[in-house]
């Protein structure tokens, strides 16, 4: 499967402010209580191309960080991972499943940081009516990862997050 067929589940998040340092090249950002930790990877969005770069946070207080950009990108809008962060818990939103492929979805999931995360997988035909079909438990080394699998037929998926481990990016990908 090439990349291009990997569905990550992301959260995008406002940016306050932001200021680029052309002699580090690195962009101070404000982000209200953003709950990211050190080394969580993180991809900056500037608008209205919608162009995407990917550095590593560098956290200096709960409502700033630091990211390297090579070059200054154009009207930043907002920032976004992949999965989710420390204390974000409970019952997520669906998203939708590949229809008619007649063969099984896998929903896998690894962490980044130094905690592990546990979570139960749903499904449903009408967001309205939830079926668990198991659960995934990853482990506490950084990119520990896990899987499972979901019968054809199936039109959404909901992740419902039990625990995330603190310093802990828990990461969730479908195929398309």
């Amino acid at each position: 499967m090439s990349s291009q067929r990997v569905r990550y589940i992301r959260q995008f998040f406002p940016i306050g402010s932001y200021t680029y340092n052309t002699t580090t090249a690195t962009y101070s950002i404000t982000a209200n209580n953003h709950l990211l930790f050190e080394g969580v990877p993180v991809y900056l969005v500037s608008e209205p191309y919608n162009t995407t770069h990917l550095s590593t946070a560098n956290v200096t207080s709960s409502n700033t960080f630091n990211v390297s950009c090579p070059s200054d990108l154009p009207k930043l809008s907002h920032y976004y991972v992949n999965g989710y962060l420390s204390n974000q818990t409970g019952v997520k939103p669906e998203h939708t499943l590949p229809r008619a492929t007649g063969t099984e979805t896998i929903v896998q999931t690894y962490v980044n940081g130094t905690g592990g995360a546990s979570l139960s997988v749903d499904v449903s035909l009408d967001t309205q009516h939830w079926i668990n079909v198991g659960s995934i438990v990853n482990g506490t080394a950084s990119g520990n990862t896990g899987y499972i699998t979901i019968s054809p037929g199936w039109a959404y998926m909901r992740p419902n997050v039990v625990s995330i481990g603190a310093n802990t990016n828990l990461v969730i990908m479908t195929g398309e």
